[in-house]
């Protein structure tokens, strides 16, 4: 077998093994109740602190690849839990008007945009959209990531 298929298929595998892992763990975590501090007085006050971890995998496409510069296009889809009723002194998010702490679907498609500076360090801006469906209804999302990348070992 090909080494970079293998190694693909390794990299979606274990953060397919990673997802499986950490959902139930977050939903334990979230099950437990806020301990009350002996000290303070409850706050009546409603704080809007809120949680959204996403976890997804997918396959990425490389488009155009030039000794400077390289393009690839790539789409995943996972899971993403979201817990919006941290701040909320134990009142039901969706009694507040706000999406229900729960594990939905997410999705992505974006580009990865390199600039190569040197054969093992690079530059990359990575337009993405961004779908959530807490509540039940998709939540649209459009940004940008910039990174630097540094690959290790022996360049081909």
């Amino acid at each position: 077998m090909n080494p970079r298929i293998r190694n693909a298929i390794l990299a979606l595998v274990l953060m397919v093994l990673v997802a499986l892992l950490v959902v139930p763990l977050a939903r334990w975590q979230a099950a437990k109740p806020p301990a009350a501090s002996p000290v303070a007085p409850p706050n009546p006050v409603v704080t809007h602190t809120h949680r959204q971890i996403t976890f997804m995998a997918g396959p990425s496409y490389r488009v155009y690849a030039k000794e400077k510069y390289a393009v690839s296009i790539f789409g995943e889809a996972g899971a993403g839990i979201g817990k919006f009723d941290s701040g909320s002194k134990g009142i039901p998010a969706e009694n507040l008007g706000i999406w229900p702490s729960e594990t939905r679907a997410v999705f992505s498609v974006g580009a990865n945009l390199d600039y190569n500076f040197y054969p093992n360090l690079a530059m990359r801006v990575t337009p993405l959209y961004l779908g959530s469906t807490w509540g039940g209804t998709i939540q649209n999302n459009l940004g940008v990531n910039l990174g630097v990348i540094y690959r290790f070992g022996r360049i081909k």
